[in-house]
Protein backbone atom coordinates (compact mmCIF):
# COMPACT_ATOMS: atom_id res chain seq x y z
CA UNK A 1 0.00 0.00 0.00
CA UNK A 2 3.07 1.85 0.36
CA UNK A 3 1.69 3.54 3.73
CA UNK A 4 -1.75 4.76 2.30
CA UNK A 5 -3.74 2.75 4.51
CA UNK A 6 -7.03 3.36 1.32
CA UNK A 7 -5.16 1.02 -0.64
CA UNK A 8 -5.52 -1.88 1.60
CA UNK A 9 -8.36 -3.02 0.89
CA UNK A 10 -8.24 -2.41 -3.01
CA UNK A 11 -5.07 -4.33 -2.92
CA UNK A 12 -6.01 -7.58 -1.29
CA UNK A 13 -9.41 -7.94 -2.63
CA UNK A 14 -6.92 -7.90 -6.34
CA UNK A 15 -5.04 -10.22 -4.89
CA UNK A 16 -7.59 -12.81 -3.90
CA UNK A 17 -9.67 -12.32 -7.05
CA UNK A 18 -6.88 -13.33 -9.03
CA UNK A 19 -6.12 -16.63 -6.11
CA UNK A 20 -3.60 -15.73 -3.77
CA UNK A 21 -3.35 -17.97 -0.74
CA UNK A 22 -2.58 -16.21 1.56
CA UNK A 23 -1.93 -12.45 2.81
CA UNK A 24 -0.26 -10.44 5.49
CA UNK A 25 -2.08 -7.55 6.92
CA UNK A 26 -1.12 -5.29 9.99
CA UNK A 27 -3.73 -4.53 12.47
CA UNK A 28 -3.74 -2.25 15.44
CA UNK A 29 -6.80 -1.02 17.51
CA UNK A 30 -5.49 2.43 16.51
CA UNK A 31 -3.15 2.93 13.84
CA UNK A 32 -2.65 6.56 14.64
CA UNK A 33 -1.04 5.74 17.47
CA UNK A 34 0.90 2.91 16.32
CA UNK A 35 4.35 2.93 17.37
CA UNK A 36 5.39 1.64 13.79
CA UNK A 37 3.78 1.00 10.64
CA UNK A 38 0.60 2.85 11.31
CA UNK A 39 -0.22 4.06 8.04
CA UNK A 40 -0.31 1.01 7.04
CA UNK A 41 -2.58 -0.72 9.34
CA UNK A 42 -6.59 -1.74 9.26
CA UNK A 43 -8.34 -0.81 11.88
CA UNK A 44 -8.82 -3.40 14.25
CA UNK A 45 -12.31 -3.20 15.19
CA UNK A 46 -12.80 -3.26 11.07
CA UNK A 47 -10.73 -6.15 10.07
CA UNK A 48 -13.49 -9.01 11.15
CA UNK A 49 -15.84 -7.88 8.06
CA UNK A 50 -12.90 -7.33 5.75
CA UNK A 51 -11.26 -10.52 6.45
CA UNK A 52 -15.09 -12.13 5.97
CA UNK A 53 -15.67 -10.09 2.42
CA UNK A 54 -12.32 -11.76 1.58
CA UNK A 55 -13.33 -15.11 2.39
CA UNK A 56 -16.60 -14.08 0.47
CA UNK A 57 -14.89 -13.49 -2.71
CA UNK A 58 -12.39 -16.36 -2.28
CA UNK A 59 -15.11 -18.58 -2.24
CA UNK A 60 -16.89 -16.94 -4.87
CA UNK A 61 -13.10 -16.83 -7.53
CA UNK A 62 -12.26 -20.09 -7.24
CA UNK A 63 -13.57 -23.04 -9.47
CA UNK A 64 -16.37 -25.51 -8.81
CA UNK A 65 -14.77 -28.87 -8.20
Amino acid sequence: SGGEREFVAHLARAAVAVGCDALFFEVHDEPEKALCDGPNQLRLAEFPAFLDSLIRLDRAARPVS
